[in-house]
């Protein structure tokens, strides 16, 4: 490279230095100038995330309380199977409701809903009762291990002589959920059973499809025939009778 340099006349050396510092000009131009725009607004975001870190710090510096909440709540509830959740949900209630003198007039189970620390069991129900009764249920329903709650409620009076109310309600048990252990055993895969592949054919099973030009000497010799058993047909010429002369 040194050697071109020299090689060059004074002349020619600006000429080159002045095309360089054009390109130099231009690559900056398209390249570099733009980026300048985002220092502010990559600035502002740095600013932001320390903002939310320092936000954010008293809460994380609480990590210990609340780990220690959430296994107090993954301990509550009533330990109870999930194929009796629904039997004990409804023979709760129906109970409470004999007790209080409410009348069932239809029960509606929905699907329950699962979250990461418990199963929601829920029903819809129509019930027909007084007032003391019917606020008598409400009340008893608190007393369920299971944390039962009355989510929503439509109340009206019934006709004609309004002593008695008809009620709307969706109840909810929160029963504790029983996570599966991580390393359960799996049931056993079935064994694979192999089939052996069948034996090959020997190498003279299948004949020769080789095409011989008619005549040629290259034709393999025909087996000679199996001797006929029994009586032979053949007629020895001694044995043949003289032709007459006539």
């Amino acid at each position: 490279m040194k050697q071109l340099w020299d090689q060059l006349r004074p002349s020619e050396r600006r000429w080159v230095i002045i095309i360089g510092c054009i390109v130099f000009l231009v690559l900056n131009y398209f390249m570099v100038w733009p980026k300048f725009k985002q220092w502010k607004v990559n600035s502002k975001h740095i600013a932001d995330a320390r903002a939310t870190i320092q936000k954010c710090q008293p809460e994380i510096a609480k990590e210990a309380t609340y780990q220690k909440a959430l296994a107090t709540y993954e301990s509550s509830g009533t330990k109870i199977p999930e194929a009796d959740q629904v039997l004990n949900f409804q023979t709760f209630y129906q109970g409470r409701a004999v007790e209080n003198g409410i009348q069932i007039q239809s029960d509606a189970i929905r699907p329950p809903r699962t979250n990461d620390f418990s199963v929601d069991q829920q029903t819809t129900l129509e019930v027909v009762g007084g007032e003391k009764n019917l606020v008598g249920f409400l009340y008893s329903l608190g007393s369920s291990a299971s944390q039962m709650r009355v989510r929503e409620m439509s109340l009206h009076a019934v006709e004609p002589n309004r002593y008695q109310l008809h009620a709307s309600l969706t109840i909810v048990a929160s029963y504790s959920y029983q996570k599966k252990p991580a390393g359960a055993a799996k049931p056993a895969a079935k064994p694979v059973v192999t089939q052996p592949a069948p034996a090959a054919p020997p190498a003279n099973y299948y004949k020769s499809t080789t095409v011989y030009p008619l005549g040629s000497s290259n034709q393999p010799a025909t087996p000679a025939a199996p001797a006929a058993r029994g009586r032979t047909n053949a007629i020895s010429s001694t044995n043949k009778p003289a032709m007459q002369k006539h």
